[in-house]
């Protein structure tokens, strides 16, 4: 991306919302507004743009959906916490589907512990 600030494009890569304000193609440029930051694009940039219909449970906190797909794997034994997955399925508004194993969601069902997390926050408020 020759014209875009590296800063900024690090910012935009898990924009909830873009919406493409206005296009000049004398210019050959795009104005874009990703989660209300504009930023112009040249059309040569634009692939690299992309669709994504995929959101973390962390980013989708707060969030409704009409539908929302979870998959529930061994392979993410981390991610398999009782509170994640109460998180996730609560996002759907009118659908929930859950694709993985039986094992994998009783796994997660069962372990109500949460990490420890070290955010040193006390000492950041003192």
């Amino acid at each position: 991306m020759s014209r875009v600030d590296p800063i900024f494009l690090n910012q935009c890569l898990n924009s909830k919302k873009l919406i493409i304000l206005c296009t000049s193609p004398i210019w050959q440029v795009v104005g874009i507004s990703f989660d209300g930051r504009e930023v112009p694009y040249d059309f040569t940039d634009l692939d690299e743009i992309i669709l994504a219909y995929a959101v973390s449970v962390h980013k989708s906190q707060g969030s409704e959906y009409p539908a929302v797909i979870i998959p529930i794997l061994t392979q993410h034994y981390v991610l398999l916490q009782r509170n994640l997955i109460y998180t996730a399925v609560t996002r759907g508004r009118k659908l929930v589907v859950m694709v993985g194993t039986k094992k994998a969601l009783a796994i997660g069902v069962k372990n109500d512990k949460t990490q420890k997390r070290y955010t040193y926050l006390r000492y950041r408020l003192s």
